[in-house]
């Protein structure tokens, strides 16, 4: 907040621009979605609750993974690389035992990491 200016002030201001960018993210989905026809303006309140979402996550920041998600994630890739190293050695022991283990290891990550980022 700029000094000397009073909070009620800045609020207003902040929020006119924030329905400045609004209205000009309205506008552009609006163009987006007309048709070729040259037709006059016509805004839909899904435009409108569009270029909300659209604006609200520009604000917001964008999450970083955990280095527990870094971590796991390098995990499956290691499961993967395992997966080709046993490809190789099926007919040994522990080539069998390594197969089954990176498939299921693998499968499980990824699973778990899609589930994850759905919630």
């Amino acid at each position: 907040m700029p000094d000397g200016t009073p909070p009620a002030v800045e609020f207003h201001r902040c929020i006119r621009k924030y329905a400045d960018d609004l209205l000009e993210e309205v506008e552009r989905l609006e163009v987006a979605q007309r048709s070729g026809g040259g037709s006059a303006a016509e805004f839909t309140s899904s435009m409108v609750t569009d270029a909300d979402r659209l604006l609200r996550r520009a604000y917001r920041r964008p999450t970083r993974p955990s280095k527990g998600e870094i971590a796991w994630r390098i995990c499956v890739a290691l499961a993967l690389v395992g997966v080709g190293v046993a490809t190789n050695n099926l007919d040994e022991w522990w080539g069998l035992v390594l197969f089954v283990a990176s498939i299921g290891v693998s499968l499980t990550g990824t699973i778990l990491d899609l589930v994850g980022e759905r919630s």
